[in-house]
């Protein structure tokens, strides 16, 4: 029995070990694994990422939208990305931010008042979720419990997207991301892509890409008539009004005009697949 294990052994010290992630801050400087960061999230689902990996306990501040985990909610608030308090900012003595896309101005005057390193993470498909909570977990030391979810995640996708497949029909969906002025999700936005994993078309999947949330014409949901339209659920006293004023609609004849709460769907974070779930029942046979 000891010539299998000798050559086993010299197999695996043969193997290479899997990779590890690079993630890189603003600068171009690779961020170092630390389990002690001191971490600023100015994105409420970076924030949820970091809970759900077991990250928390890093989490020295958040912006002012962050509200989930509820531990979250009690953590300072230091604004948001464009409306930063500095002052209590710098006091919490960050050594890591944590953010969304933005203004690189703004990165830029932040980098200049404080040492602390500046990471973005955009999540523009489903897919790209589960690669920024790798990614975070790599840089917090927190990859077992990253790697755990993120393949839950990859898993849950792929399910969905077997079962949109195997659909006779894909319903036309208008996704209504504000009401005044009307602005809709486009072609290449994270909520087209959940649209389009949940088994549904994106009514306004012609308009051209490059802006993700585009502005759009009352006059052109009237004419795309999808069938069905969804929306954020702050976003109530809009859709009575199209459901007054527009009866003749087929979403709002066939009663598929659904509100959703819009941190679930619209957070490309940890509880994605719940988001999935719930476009998926909005979109219906």
């Amino acid at each position: 029995m000891r010539k299998p294990i000798l050559l086993l052994a010299a197999v695996l010290a043969l193997t290479p070990p899997p990779a590890a992630l690079a993630l890189d801050d603003t600068s171009g400087k690779p961020v170092a694994r630390s389990a002690t960061h001191r971490i600023i999230s100015l994105s409420p689902a970076n924030t949820e990422m970091l809970f759900a990996i077991g990250a928390g306990p890093m989490v020295v501040g958040v912006s002012d939208y962050c509200n989930f985990p509820a531990e979250a909610s009690r953590r300072p608030r230091v604004g948001a990305v464009m409306t930063l308090n500095l002052e209590k900012t710098l006091s919490l003595k960050p050594d890591l931010f944590i953010t969304a896309d933005g203004n690189p101005r703004f990165y830029e005057r932040l980098d200049r008042l404080s040492k602390a390193q500046i990471v973005q993470f955009s999540s523009v498909t489903l897919a790209s979720v589960a690669q920024n909570i790798r990614e975070l977990g790599e840089v917090t030391g927190r990859e077992v419990q990253a790697n755990a979810l993120a393949s839950r995640i990859d898993a849950g996708i792929r399910t969905a997207q077997q079962k949109a497949a195997k659909r006779q029909k894909r319903p036309r969906v208008f996704y209504m991301v504000w009401g005044e002025p009307l602005i809709t999700a486009g072609p290449g936005s994270y909520l087209d892509d959940l649209i389009r994993t949940a088994g549904g078309v994106n009514a306004v999947r012609d308009l051209p890409e490059g802006n993700p949330y585009p502005p759009y014409s009352w006059e052109a949901l009237v004419a795309a008539d999808p069938d069905v339209i969804v929306a954020p659920e702050h976003l109530k006293p809009t859709l009575d009004r199209l459901k007054r004023t527009q009866p003749g609609l087929k979403a709002v004849r066939t009663n598929r005009v659904v509100l959703l709460n819009d941190d679930l769907v619209s957070r490309p974070g940890p509880r994605v697949l719940e988001a999935l779930d719930a476009v998926t029942k909005a979109i219906g046979p």
